[in-house]
């Protein structure tokens, strides 16, 4: 066939209407949203590079830092074994992000990863087969009435967010006592599983665990061990649900203060100085715990607290004396306090007070505490007994309310 000017002209026409339509095809897919599932980011300090990382498991970052940032709501960022701090390029206080879970890959011992094969030495000497966090920033706290304190803050809470399977060291190498925090909840509501908080320093550090405003985190199957001031501190508003974890500190447990509604259910607690502690105007319902061994105070009321106690066992507390309020023990009541250990509400209490120090309840306040069904160090069946040695109030100290633990 030969060509003329005319069927070029024609086909050079056909040719760009087709190539125009594959341009305009091309940009209408280019603009189309992408619809991207959850996704999961590689965290690993030993094999990562943050410069070169992508974030899969073939080129993981190397810092929780820059994993954190490269991810969205919905996805989840795995920390391989391993410690991350500052000499590895972490940037304290880590900061949770909203919507996406942080996991640690824990490792079976035996079963790690070269050359992890039976976990790593931490900073505090231990074999760990969790990843580990170290380090932390001061952070300027808020206390209501305009005032502030400064804490050495690890890693900061995120609403909708996740973190779990992990050692979290608090505190830092030359930061003043009682100054670290693990994690701080300001007004922030994130689930807080199965981790190791641990104080290994020879000075106390502050928390665990600090909530303030209206925080309501998730915080369940942890533990809190060393030298800390208290595992979880509540305050402001708030109203955490603590459940399931251990407190073994070489203080206390858990202090609620200001107008805090914590529920603590089901927790272990073998501190060394107090299990729970209710201050302030808090009312947080305490239940079927354990609080065994404590040198102070199984159960700490002072200030206007009102606490909700319920179905616990509380025995063996209060191995110490206090050298100003003098007998320690189970439940001790002091103030303006108003707890109800049982029948405050026509519920009975359910719970197992025995082998107390001095007392199992030691009322100081002015105030009658209702402490209706339960069990005693004595039996039900000598109530006298109950009255004389199990019970501290008005017949003992005519300044004390009287304790209802009977009604004929």
């Amino acid at each position: 066939m030969r060509w003329t000017h005319t069927h070029i002209a024609r086909r050079s026409w056909i040719i760009g209407v087709l190539g125009l339509a594959s341009g305009l095809g091309v940009f209408l897919m280019g603009t189309r949203p992408v619809e991207a599932g959850p996704r999961k980011i590689i965290v690993d300090a030993v094999r990562g590079n943050d410069v070169f990382g992508r974030g899969t498991r073939g080129r993981p970052y190397k810092t929780i830092t820059v994993g954190l940032n490269a991810a969205r709501p919905g996805d989840t960022v795995f920390v391989q074994l391993g410690l991350y701090d500052a000499s590895n390029g972490e940037k304290f206080p880590i900061r949770m992000k909203p919507g996406v879970a942080l996991k640690g890959q824990k490792w079976p011992p035996g079963r790690g990863r070269f050359p992890f094969r039976e976990g790593i030495v931490g900073p505090d000497g231990g074999l760990h087969t969790e990843p580990m966090i170290q380090g932390g920033d001061y952070v300027d706290v808020p206390f209501g009435d305009g005032l502030t304190t400064e804490r050495f803050v690890t890693i900061m809470g995120a609403d909708e967010a996740t973190i779990a399977n992990f050692v979290i060291f608090v505190g830092g190498v030359e930061v003043p006592a009682h100054t670290g925090t693990g994690i701080l909840c300001d007004a922030t509501s994130p689930k807080i599983l199965s981790n190791t908080f641990r104080a290994f320093r020879p000075v106390m550090e502050h928390e665990g665990i600090m909530i303030l405003g209206s925080g309501a985190p998730e915080i369940r199957q942890n533990l809190f061990k060393g030298n800390m001031d208290w595992g979880i501190t509540t305050h402001g508003e708030s109203a955490p649900q603590i459940t399931d974890n251990r407190f073994a500190t070489n203080d206390g447990g858990i202090d609620t203060t200001r107008h805090s509604t914590a529920l603590i259910r089901d927790n272990v607690f073998t501190c060394r100085g107090t299990g729970i502690s209710a201050r302030e105007q808090s009312t947080p319902a305490i239940e079927s715990n354990t609080i065994r061994g404590h040198e102070s105070y199984g159960i700490f009321c002072g200030q206007e607290a009102a606490p909700v106690i319920r179905n616990n066992v509380i025995e063996r507390n209060g191995t110490g004396i206090d050298p100003i309020a003098g007998p320690l023990g189970g439940v001790v009541i002091f103030l303006d306090a108003q707890p109800d250990l049982g029948g405050g509400d026509g519920v009975p209490g359910g719970n197992v007070l025995r082998e107390n120090n001095a007392r199992d309840v030691v009322n100081f306040s002015p105030n009658t505490i209702w402490a209706l069904g339960n069990t005693w160090t004595h039996s039900a069946a000598t109530p006298h007994l109950i009255d004389d040695l199990d019970v501290f109030d008005d017949d003992e100290n005519p300044t004390s309310g009287p304790v209802i633990f009977a009604i004929d």
